[in-house]
């Protein structure tokens, strides 16, 4: 049996500290999808999704967008990600690097029902992330038409480096 993409907290409290952040990222490393989340609410029914989230470099979240009442914010941890939005026929927006460093954002939150993805640039890039639950995943959360299914690994393979090579010829930071 394989191992769970993501652990939801027991307690009604939860404190995250360093130990916490490298188990995430321990896991992220040794997952398929080469993520892993630790979930500081109880269940999808809680009002407050509340996760500490690791991806690594290569980790594939399809094109997605979310209904305008589901709200959702990154606060990054360490690392680096790119938040890349797009348009309805698929064309890249806007490229909004996250991080730790001068050049990039600490915070980004997004409250409209904007396609979207993220981009590890980092080798590991973690972050705090809270979505307005409920979480239904067949309600809140639409995968773009357009987007490369995740078992097409040629097709995210492809998707990955245009994003990557578009995040290069704009000049949005890409080192970590």
């Amino acid at each position: 049996m394989s191992e769970p993409h993501a652990i939801f907290a027991a307690a009604g409290k939860v404190a995250v500290g360093r130990d916490l952040v490298e188990m995430v990222k321990t896991r992220a490393r040794a997952a398929p999808l080469r993520r892993f989340r630790y979930c500081l609410h109880r269940t999808t029914d809680d009002p407050l999704q509340e996760m500490v989230i690791c991806v690594t470099r290569g980790s594939y979240f399809p094109p997605h967008r979310h209904p305008e009442a589901k709200s959702k914010s990154y606060h990054m941890i360490e690392g680096r990600l790119v938040m890349v939005m797009f348009d309805d026929p698929g064309n890249a927006t806007e490229l909004v690097p996250l991080g730790l460093t001068a050049d990039c954002r600490l915070i980004h939150r997004l409250a409209l029902p904007v396609w979207h993805t993220i981009v590890a640039i980092s080798e590991v890039a973690v972050y705090h992330e809270c979505f307005v639950g409920p979480f239904r995943k067949d309600a809140d959360v639409e995968i773009a038409p357009w987007a490369p299914r995740p078992d097409d690994a040629a097709g995210v393979g492809r998707f990955l480096s245009g994003l990557e090579r578009l995040c290069a010829a704009t000049g949005t930071p890409t080192r970590p």
